[in-house]
């Protein structure tokens, strides 16, 4: 017995496994602790190198799992979430058959690639029984997480990661990415209320109860207010579904104070909530809160272990339950009443809502806690319509996976950047037409409908609240470009299928076995290319920024041969040749970069820094066709006015 599945048997033996079904469901524990935790370090697993190394990895797992697993099996549930993953993964493919170029549905795939085969091998390995455990393991990589983006901002004196000017304020490491981590945090949340409210285990329901305060803050100090929306919602699914929702309620009204202790705090730390205020600022505010949130955490665990003891030995009857039915029906009408007094009719709040969501959001440079006294969506409605526009171009098929980038960058209305439409469903409709959407829509609402139906299963309710936040939240932001957030949503899917099967499922026979270890073989090959070809573009890219144009060149030559249908191996090769002032054969590689990608407007931008009139002039009209607003801005008066560029082109 290995030291993991060993370590796996006593944590099974503390949750009511033994012996060998423990071990048993060591291997889909083990996958989902590991790949959440290890993708969300990696900047949430979005950088293309993570995604080739990530596949090969994970398609090794299961391709040992089949070979040498006991009792694997696939049932139907299964198979029909693996064939709509599958589709979408395909149809993404196809969709570089209509794109106007290969590059972005190539990568597109490649990313795809990683959900298929974490799904795939999570259910390859897990065993009936086991969905608990897998889920909690999850939970405890995002706790993990959490944990460490908060001391972060708290202690930024160890860490150094505060003054940024680009999240001016807002909590982003180590995902990446505020929103990212807000609704990553979001979900672990609402993991662990699950579990503090319906596991049967004490440590476990204790432990989930100390995490809170930790998760929440984290979530607090993204200032993600689409996050905190997306929690709620989730919790109140899961609650309203629970046949025991009045008791989980009222465990989730007890641990509430600590929860809003800790943040009440927390918004009063002025220091913490603005970028720019200083490392020192921030610490000297971040460790006595760092002391209230443990505490609270601490308080939170006793409330969970008081609540135990109080379930064992008291016993509540129908009076006391309706009369906590009466108290909870008067609170909801006073709320209500507030609100009316507050902000009006509900036809005049749909009003100031409306103004709300159009309005401009607080100045980036201020205090972020001003984020959530407003609902501005930050220019979305702009990046929404321009989708939509795209929609109306390619109604059919779209135009292509990945290309809503470009399609932005040749359409926008102002000078504003974004390589996605902020709407996983939106953008799937632009970007592959109705088949991608229906496909993407499948994918999320297919585990949820499993999870209404399989609803007496405390583990299934805990999973549910986690994946509905997500499939709200994907709604307005671009989560799936972010692995790590989709692959904890995944473990949360995984569990519900898990829990759905029966107690001895049917295991695969030996053909289809041997069948899925071609397939995973064939992607794990093809996956590998791919990561070859991607780190060594990053390379190549690290190289030139540091000044090695022989490191750059050789990585660049590298790529181009590993990555064939990608454009940015020859960019690079550029970037390394013109530092070495070999600048024809810059212009050569340039030139091979614009046939690949003819809608790349960076290849063809510098193209034009590297040649002379006439082919500066084309390569300069391609670039200002590709990206107006990009190429008029790095372009001086007289090539403005040569190509039609001024005033407010």
């Amino acid at each position: 017995m290995t030291a993991a599945s060993s370590a796996v048997e006593r944590l099974g033996a503390l949750a009511g496994l033994r012996g060998r079904a423990a071990v048993d469901h060591a291997a889909a524990t083990l996958l989902a602790f590991v790949a959440v935790l290890v993708l969300a370090a990696n900047d949430g697993g979005y950088f293309p190198p993570e995604w080739g190394w990530s596949t090969v990895a994970l398609a090794w797992v299961g391709v040992i799992a089949l070979i040498v697993g006991r009792g694997v099996a696939l049932v139907r549930e299964d198979r029909i979430m693996l064939g709509i993953l599958a589709g979408i993964t395909i149809w993404t493919a196809l969709s570089g058959l209509w794109a106007a170029a290969v590059q972005a549905p190539v990568l597109e795939v490649e990313r795809t690639l990683v959900y298929l085969v974490l799904l795939a091998t999570l259910l390859i390995t897990a065993r009936s029984g086991g969905a608990a455990l897998m889920l909690g393991a999850g939970t405890v990589a995002g706790v993990l997480i959490s944990g460490f983006a908060l001391l972060t901002r708290l202690r930024p004196d160890l860490f150094g990661l505060y003054d940024d000017p680009v999240a001016h304020g807002r909590l982003y490491q180590p995902i990446g990415y505020w929103n990212a981590l807000g609704i990553f945090a979001a979900m672990t949340a609402a993991l662990c209320l699950g579990a503090a409210m319906r596991s049967r285990t004490p440590w476990v329901r204790m432990s989930a109860a100390a995490a809170l305060p930790v998760v929440v803050s984290t979530l607090f100090f993204t200032f993600s207010r689409g996050s905190m929306m997306t929690l709620v919602i989730g919790v109140g699914v899961s609650l309203a579904l629970d046949r025991d929702r009045l008791r989980a309620l009222a465990i989730a009204l007890v641990l509430l104070p600590w929860v809003v202790l800790a943040v009440g705090d927390a918004r009063l730390q002025g220091a913490l909530a603005q970028g720019g205020a200083g490392v020192h600022a921030a610490s000297n505010q971040g460790r006595p809160l760092l002391l209230v949130i443990a505490l609270c955490s601490a308080a939170s665990a006793a409330t969970m272990w008081a609540v135990g003891r109080a379930e064992r030995r008291l016993t509540f009857g129908p009076a006391i339950r309706r009369a906590y039915i009466v108290c909870l029906a008067i609170a909801a009408l006073v709320l209500a009443a507030g609100a009316v007094a507050v902000y009006g009719s509900p036809p005049h709040m749909v009003s100031r809502v409306r103004h709300a969501l159009e309005s401009k959001g607080p100045a980036k440079d201020a205090n972020q806690n001003l984020r959530l006294e407003t609902l501005s969506l930050n220019g979305r409605p702009m990046l929404w319509r321009s989708a939509l526009a795209d929609v109306g171009d390619h109604p059919l098929l779209g135009s292509g996976s990945g290309t809503f980038e470009q399609y932005w960058n040749q359409h926008r209305p102002r000078n504003y950047v974004a390589r996605d439409a902020h709407s996983l469903y939106l953008e799937r409709l632009a970007e592959q037409g109705p088949v991608g959407l229906v496909l993407v829509l499948a994918l999320v609402l297919y585990p949820i409908w499993l999870a209404v139906r399989a609803r007496r299963d405390p583990v299934v309710l805990t999973a549910l609240g986690a994946l509905v936040a997500f499939a709200l939240h994907a709604g307005f932001d671009w989560d799936w470009e972010m692995p790590a957030v989709v692959c904890l949503a995944l473990v949360a899917v995984a569990a519900i299928l898990v829990s759905a099967r029966e107690e001895f499922p049917r295991p695969l026979s030996s053909s289809v076995r041997t069948g899925l270890v071609a397939v995973a073989v064939v992607l794990g090959v093809a996956a590998f290319a791919g990561g070859v070809g991607n780190q060594a573009i990053a390379s190549s890219v690290s190289a030139a920024g540091g000044g090695s144009y022989a490191k750059a060149e050789s990585e660049a030559r590298r790529a181009t041969s590993w990555a064939p249908w990608s454009d940015q191996g020859w960019v690079a090769l550029g970037a390394a040749l013109v530092g070495q002032g070999r600048r024809d054969e810059a212009a050569a590689a340039l030139r091979t970069a614009t046939r690949k990608d003819p809608v790349d407007w960076i290849a063809w931008r510098r193209l034009a820094d590297v040649t002379v009139d006439p082919e500066r002039i084309h390569a300069l009209r391609m670039s200002a066709k590709l990206n107006p607003k990009a190429t008029r801005r790095s372009l001086g008066h007289d090539d403005r006015v040569r190509l039609g560029l001024t005033g407010n082109h």
